[in-house]
Order: C-alpha cells, then structure tokens, then sequence
C-alpha cells in the first residue's frame, strides 16, 4: 500500500421495518393487551399449530405505553427440547421498536406447561435488563397445543 493510499473502511447500516401483516389480525381481541390469555391468543397467530409440537420458537412482542402491540418477531427456533435465545437481539428490537413494555413467549412442544428453571433464568434476565435498559417486562407466556402458562400469573416473575 502506498503512503497517498488510505485503507478503506466499510460502515453497516442498521434499519429497522414496520409492515401491516394481515395474517396477524386479530378480530377478537382489544387493540391493547390486558390479560395473559389475551398474549396467549396473540401468540398464537405467531407460533402456529403446525409448529406448536413440532419444535420450540421463541417470540418478542413490542408494545405501547397503553399496551398495544407495535412489533414482534422471533427471535429463535430451535429443536424439541431448546432454542437459544440471545438477550441482546431482544433489546435491540425493543430498543429500535421505541417500545415501553414488552412480552416473550416460546412453546413446549411436548405439551408441559411447566416452566423449566431455564425459561425462569431466562425470564429474570430479561426482566432485569428491560428495567436496565427502562422498558419494562410483561409476561412470558409458554405455549403448548391446548393450553398455556403466564409466568407472570404464576409469580415467576
């Protein structure tokens, strides 16, 4: 390399899409989300039941200050037993979605609604670092073919 010729450096773009997805609308259910059978209900839509028992995926829902869903995507899907689910993908979401709350969700496909000590550990970490980070952790909901569990009902959070 030259002395005139300066190296050259490659700067990343980081966006971030909002896209109204019909298959998502919900008729039922109140704009703002009240109860844990409302997320389950919205969850739903999200992990449906061709995948519910086949394999676990992980999900994150954005919301308003009045607890209207602005966002959500998944964050992982994995295999029978297990997805990974990295914490700082979340953020970024929530953080890039402007959201004051938020809510995850993942489904059991054996159908236990009994949350492991990993879906506890993983809950108080996020919790934690929404309050870090000022946006404040609703529930987890954890999915099976006919049923559900809100760690929040259950005082696991």
């Amino acid at each position: 390399m030259s002395k005139s010729t300066k190296p050259k450096w490659y700067l990343g773009e980081a966006k971030i899409s909002y896209k109204t997805d019909e298959a998502l609308l919900i008729p039922s259910m109140d704009l703002n989300v009240r109860n844990s059978s409302q997320s389950a209900q919205m969850f739903r839509h999200m992990i449906t039941d061709d995948v519910v028992e086949h394999h676990e995926e992980f999900w994150v829902c954005a919301l308003s200050r009045s607890n209207r869903p602005i966002a959500y995507t998944q964050v992982s899907s994995g295999g029978l037993y297990a997805c990974v689910v990295d914490i700082r993908q979340i953020m970024q979401m929530l953080i890039l979605s402007n959201a004051s709350s938020f809510m995850v969700c993942h489904n059991h496909p054996s159908g236990a609604t009994e949350p492991s000590d990993e879906d506890i550990r993983l809950t108080n970490d996020l919790k934690e670092t929404g309050k870090i980070m000022g946006i404040c952790m609703l529930d987890h909901i954890i999915l099976t073919k006919h049923s559900h569990t809100s760690l929040a009902d259950r005082g696991l959070m």
